[in-house]
């Protein structure tokens, strides 16, 4: 018996083949085939004549066969894949729900689908939530369910009576009530394009409701006192502690959204909410929390200075390991090499080595050049 790959070895034209026996008959020398193929020159003789034994074995073939037409073999499991499609799509077109995974609120039990009541107020819930301007999260949170859940159920149109298939919408049969009625469906639709918070929740303080964005009364007293308390200089981690916030005022305080303003193209645009301080006091507000920042900036610079200079202080004494500055200067061992570091590059200390552990020696001022 033949091996295929025999058959392959002995029959198989390929485009290399072709192409350097057309430059050849076309008058190019090997040498330049070469510069056109890339092939080496002791091999395009070779390839030249496999292609010439292989194309009259192929013409043998074709002469035999003459005219006879080609059958075309389609695979028996693609066969049975475009059935099955045919048949999923005509029962569509018929009302019957063809997937094999049943959707939130029904299950499946012998091919049909079987309401699951509670499920279903749930799916209610979702609708009448949308519809007041929730948003996922919210409607989620509410209901028990993930926001993916909610979006999924909210774009399923099985639950107004209609069975979805390939982008195409069929009433459906009996078998599925209308859970929301078209209206409601309709609305939820628009609302999910329209609502600028769709994909999260509104900053503390506000909450949603009939669509809009409303003051929380509960919270909102507790924005304001936050403000107040930033403005008297309370650090964020104390406002935190006493309004009951989890590392919130730090994030909220920067937000022009509770003052109804927003940044666009360098200016100031009001936002159609209502503000939970006035903007003189936002912008208050922000001037203190620069100030701070200075004060926390240049606090932080005397500070590194002064220990920076207890180093230098006990080098001129004499030659000392990282260990014992740690130990005469109170600092940690990372910090004492974060500043001997520093040091040397500024030229004021060497690192003495040879012994088993490096000496750090104070070299002395840097030498400084001046402009003649």
């Amino acid at each position: 018996m033949v091996k295929i790959d025999e058959l392959k070895e002995k029959w198989e034209i390929t485009a290399l083949q072709l192409r350097c026996w057309e430059l050849r008959e076309s008058g190019l020398t090997y040498s330049e085939i070469r510069g056109k193929t890339g092939v080496d020159a002791s091999n395009i003789s070779r390839l030249i004549r496999r292609f010439q034994t292989n194309y009259e074995k192929i013409r043998e073939i074709v002469e035999r066969l003459g005219s006879k037409p080609l059958h075309k073999f389609e695979p028996s499991k693609l066969k049975i894949q475009a059935a099955r499609m045919a048949t999923r799509m005509e029962k569509a077109k018929q009302g019957h729900f063809t997937p094999s995974v049943a959707p939130y609120g029904y299950r499946k039990s012998l091919g049909r689908l079987v309401e699951v009541p509670q499920q279903l107020e749930k799916v209610l819930q979702v609708f009448e939530s949308l519809d007041k301007g929730k948003s996922f999260w919210q409607t989620g949170r509410a209901t028990g369910l993930t926001r993916h859940n909610v979006r999924r159920i909210s774009r399923n149109p099985i639950y107004k009576g209609f069975i979805r298939w390939k982008g195409e919408e069929y009433k459906a049969t009996d078998q599925f009530k209308a859970i929301v009625i078209p209206e409601l469906w309709d609305r939820v639709q628009k609302r999910k394009t329209k609502q600028p918070w769709a994909a999260r929740k509104v900053p503390v303080g506000y909450r949603y409701e009939e669509g809009k964005i409303i003051i929380d009364p509960e919270k909102g007293d507790a924005v304001r006192r936050m403000f107040k308390l930033r403005l008297a200089g309370k650090p964020f981690r104390e406002i935190d502690r006493i309004l009951g916030f989890t590392k919130t005022s730090v994030r909220a305080i920067k937000n022009p959204f509770y003052a109804a303003k927003k940044r666009q193209n360098d200016k100031w645009v009001d936002l159609d909410h209502e503000p939970i301080v006035d903007f003189d006091l936002w912008l208050q507000v922000q001037r203190v929390c620069t100030r701070s920042y200075a004060t926390m900036v240049e606090g932080a610079r005397q500070t590194y200075e002064a220990n920076r200079n207890k180093i230098l202080v006990q080098l001129i004494s004499g030659d000392k390991t990282v260990t014992q500055l740690a130990k005469v200067t109170g600092l940690t061992n990372k910090g004492i090499r974060n500043h001997l570091q520093r040091l040397k590059g500024d030229g004021f200390v060497v690192v003495l080595t040879g012994g088993l552990t490096p000496l750090w020696s104070f070299k002395g001022p840097p030498e400084r050049t001046h402009a003649t």
